[in-house]
Formats: structure tokens, sequence, C-alpha cells
């Protein structure tokens, strides 16, 4: 999962868990894929409510005690991410993330509105150069 390939990391979890259907780190595994993440102490910083995924039930389900302890203060941290998240939002304050995607729609906006201006200056040009 380091080189980002999330797609080959989760045929590969799903083939130790073909052999090994209770293992519950190779759901962790498949939960990282799916949330895009290399590690799970990348969990320590998500915002996701893990509980709803179908791998991270799985993996509480099957494991150990020390694994237990340990996924449970992801979805603990996680949870504390939102809360801080949602502690810190103002109304009228755009999200950096919302400020960057504004920005995305805009430069595509503007992009496609020079790419239609200069086609309209080439069609006039080629008009008045038959006339």
């Amino acid at each position: 999962m380091e080189d980002g390939d999330f797609a080959a990391a989760a045929d590969y979890f799903e083939r130790a868990l073909d052999i090994e259907p209770f293992l519950a780190s190779a759901y962790m595994g498949k939960l990282l894929a799916e949330l895009k993440l290399c590690s799970e102490d990348a969990l320590e910083n998500s915002t996701e409510v893990l509980e709803q995924y179908n791998a991270y039930q799985k993996a509480v389900r099957f494991a150990r005690e020390e694994q237990l302890e340990c996924y449970g203060g992801y979805a603990r941290a996680a949870a504390k991410n939102r809360a801080a998240s949602a502690a810190s939002y103002e109304p009228g304050k755009l999200t950096e993330a919302e400020v960057e995607r504004r920005q995305a729609t805009w430069s595509r906006w503007a992009m496609a509105v020079l790419l239609g201006a200069g086609l309209l200056v080439l069609l006039f040009a080629a008009a008045v150069a038959v006339r």
C-alpha cells in the first residue's frame, strides 16, 4: 500500500482471507485500502466513521484482545477528530478542502471559457479570411 496501489493491496488481503477467513489484520488491511490509507497509523488522523465499514466490523469481530483495543482506539480517535472538526466549523468560513474544490471548479470553468473564446476567434478569423 505504501506505493499507492490500493486495488492490488485489497486483492492481496482478499487472498489472505481466502486462506484464513478470521484474520482480523487482513480485514484492517482491506479497510486501509478502501480508505486509501498507507498505514494503520493514518487512522489516528481520520474523521471517517469506521464502524460503518464492513471490513472494520469484521476486523473487530475477529480481533484478539490487544488488536481490539487498538482498533477501538482508532474509532475513538476518528470520533474525536470529527468532533474537533465540527467544533471548529464557523458558518460562512470555508474549509480548506472546500476552498480547493472551488478553486479547481473555477479553474476548469475558466479554461473552458478561454478555450471557447479562442475557438470563436479562430472561427471569426477564418470567416474573415474566406471573404
